[in-house]
């Protein structure tokens, strides 16, 4: 699907980025806005972007869960988060991104 192949090939983008920066002695990667999806999308054709916010912020390692887990139903709900987070794992720094989600109960999310 094209949103698949969209959203892959962004985070192949800022995974090389990501790696550079580290290169260069960055402790935190801000990554842009709608840089994982790119722009162009409204509320309908951005649902395959979407992932589930987890109930809580426990401060957990996506990637570390998703390698405990070893899941294929874990990583289609949270590709992104654990693409992100191990990113920042592998290469020793912080990823703060926009991430597109849906929110279900959760103790830390805004209105």
């Amino acid at each position: 699907k094209q949103w698949y192949q969209r959203r892959v090939h962004g985070l192949a983008v800022l995974r090389e980025n990501v790696k550079e920066a580290a290169r260069q002695g960055a402790d935190l990667i801000l990554l842009p806005e709608d840089g994982i999806h790119g722009y162009g999308f409204n509320r309908e054709n951005i649902v395959p972007f979407l992932e589930a916010v987890p109930q809580s912020a426990d401060g957990s390692n996506q990637c570390a869960l998703y390698a405990a887990e070893d899941s294929s139903e874990y990583l289609s709900e949270h590709y992104v988060m654990i693409q992100l987070s191990c990113m920042a794992q592998r290469n020793g720094l912080y990823v703060a991104a926009c991430l597109g989600s849906v929110v279900g109960d959760c103790d830390h999310c805004g209105p």
